[in-house]
């Protein structure tokens, strides 16, 4: 009968050992502390951003506008090509109209492409100065991980870790 009692209260020893080292273990270690940051509202919110957005809104606006007085070029170009005195005369000028629409198209193409060079390169410089200020923030609040919040790659999260204004501030105190 004490070999039964026995064998029993090891039995239930062992899993209440490995249960009272399994308890004490979380308690040693820090809980993990995570942070997300929107990154899209931080280039919209910091004084930077803004500043690249006005840069991008002169920049399409002179676009248009130089994109516009060719179109019209070309318009006026088509409309004496069609009342041409004479079928040679026609011809040289629907050929010119020919010319100029493929150097319209290309200077479409040339004016996206320095748009966006604009755009990627005021983003480089952003996220350059960026750097400093969430290894900052991560060593001033103790944060582990700083998240971008990413929407489908950032399913929930709660106001209490969203780091997003404390960034921009700092940002713009920065700048």
């Amino acid at each position: 009968m004490i070999r039964t009692t026995a064998r029993h209260l090891g039995a239930l020893a062992l899993p209440a050992l490995l249960l009272a080292g399994a308890a004490v273990a979380p308690a040693q270690e820090a809980a993990t502390k995570i942070a997300v940051v929107d990154i899209e509202r931080v280039v919209t919110g910091s004084s930077a951003g803004a500043e690249l957005q006005r840069r991008l809104d002169d920049f399409r606006v002179a676009v248009e506008a130089e994109l516009k007085g060719k179109a019209d070029e070309l318009d006026a170009l088509r409309k004496r090509a069609e009342a041409a005195a004479s079928p040679t005369e026609g011809d040289r000028l629907t050929r010119q109209l020919e010319q100029g629409v493929i150097e319209f198209d290309r200077l479409k193409a040339d004016k996206q492409r320095e748009g966006q060079k604009i755009q990627k390169d005021g983003l480089a410089q952003i996220e350059k100065a960026l750097g400093p200020i969430f290894r900052q923030v991560r060593d001033e609040q103790g944060y582990d991980l700083i998240l971008a919040l990413t929407p489908g790659v950032i399913l929930m999260t709660s106001k209490r870790i969203d780091i997003t204004q404390l960034v921009i501030d700092r940002y713009n105190a920065a700048q």
